[in-house]
């Protein structure tokens, strides 16, 4: 008998279908503090007459819940899109699991600060199995002994549909207020496990990762030690630091930036402080846009740059326009954080950017539009002498400002409504 908040997942068809796993998606507890991880655990018992390869690797499961998720940050303006990728994994030879065994896998729910009170967990995936097939034993057969006889043909081929291994479940999930104390006893086998006198280094990264994940700001100072110490795992307590968004944590990035000579680590860095930064880094933010020590990256200045842009304001507007030469993704993305600054002064500098051409042009158009609600490219002009469309453009500008309303990325334009032209 299942405790309360088990919920089993049967998949019914119109003729019943004979399935080769029974999967049970469960919470791994009854209820959790606000602030404490929670794990779905998704167990795959084979219901069939024949052995299942598993591993992580072949399953997923994606994990939502009706509440708000932590929201995201768009440093890219109204008309930048954003991009991302992913990473997969794969086992060539899973481990195999018999009839009448189980296998279970965990997943954390990732991406949300839940208050007290009561949810619902809407749980969509597949559990981690499929076919492998092994013909025969590994290795020569013993002296003296006959071979064995050729194995069977398989029944199933690789790739073949685990019958059962699909899940779409919700599960209801408490959150119960808690005291600091109470939060930190909850934590206790994480920080033990997260202690880099942990000899099971697996264990050790993926406590720290579960901490950093969900980035309680008490345990600030722990998650920033992470970047410390002989099996010091930097990446992890920048992504806690991102999160915990105090400004503690953006004193320990930049600090952390400074000791770092990795530049991975730093384009890192400069991307999470880019994200939540605040007018007291805009100083930290402006000097790294001439160039950060050796060799200078403009992954580094383009991250800056599109902080600047979050910041906002005249002072960001007037450091962005002082910013050297570079590549042409870091110049597109100092065109997209003067279109981001809400700042009449934003607007002479990017009319001087029309003139360094494709792609950055494409970024000076938008960013011109977002700050003005007025169009400004419209495909007329000559490309190849800039300077007539930036004179036209620059003597409007002066003709009109005073009269002009300065918007931001807060108040798009509606797509694909009709602006007045740029005569």
């Amino acid at each position: 008998m299942f405790p309360c908040w088990v919920i089993a997942t049967t998949l019914l068809t119109a003729a019943a279908v004979a399935q080769d796993v029974s999967v049970t998606v469960t919470t791994s507890k009854p209820a959790y503090l606000a602030g404490e991880p929670v794990w779905v655990v998704v167990e795959a018992k084979n219901v069939g007459a024949d052995p299942i390869g598993y591993s992580d690797c072949d399953g997923h499961a994606q994990l939502t819940v009706n509440h708000d998720a932590r929201p995201s940050v768009n440093l890219r303006g109204c008309f930048s899109g954003t991009a991302g990728s992913g990473l997969g994994c794969g086992i060539d030879h899973p481990p195999l699991f018999g009839p009448g065994k189980s296998v279970s896998f965990r997943y954390l729910l990732k991406g949300y600060d839940l208050p007290p009170g009561d949810y619902t967990l809407h749980a969509v995936g597949r559990a981690g199995v499929r076919w492998k097939y092994y013909p025969g034993p590994i290795g020569p057969p013993q002296p003296g002994t006959p071979p064995p006889p050729p194995p069977p043909l398989p029944k199933h081929q690789d790739g073949d549909p685990v019958v059962g291994a699909e899940f779409d479940v919700q599960i209801p999930l408490t959150v119960a207020a808690a005291t600091e104390e109470e939060l930190r006893h909850a934590y206790e086998p994480y920080f033990a496990a997260a202690d880099s006198r942990n000899t099971d280094v697996n264990a050790m990264r993926q406590a720290r990762e579960t901490i950093a994940e969900l980035a309680v700001p008490q345990f600030e100072r722990v998650i920033a030690d992470f970047a410390t110490g002989e099996k010091a795992t930097p990446p992890t307590a920048v992504e806690g630091l991102r999160k915990i968004h105090t400004p503690e944590s953006r004193r320990d990035l930049i600090a952390l930036f400074h000791q770092s000579g990795d530049l991975q680590l730093r384009i890192q860095i400069a991307n999470a402080l880019a994200e939540q930064a605040t007018s007291e880094e805009l100083t930290f933010l402006a000097g790294l846009l001439p160039g950060y020590g050796e060799p200078m990256d403009d992954n580094i200045r383009h991250w800056a740059a599109l902080g600047l842009g979050l910041i906002g304001g005249d002072s960001a507007a007037q450091a962005l326009s002082a910013a050297p030469a570079g590549g042409a993704n870091y110049r597109e993305a100092v065109a997209i954080a003067l279109g981001n600054t809400k700042s009449a002064s934003a607007v002479l500098p990017l009319i001087r950017m029309f003139g360094e051409g494709d792609p950055v042009r494409n970024s000076v158009c938008g960013a011109l539009v977002e700050l003005t609600h007025y169009r400004f490219c419209d495909g007329s002009d000559d490309p190849a002498h800039p300077g007539v469309t930036q004179a036209k453009w620059a003597r409007w500008w002066f003709a009109n400002a005073s009269n002009i309303e300065i918007h931001g990325k807060d108040a798009c334009p509606v797509w694909n409504a009709t602006l007045p032209q740029v005569p």
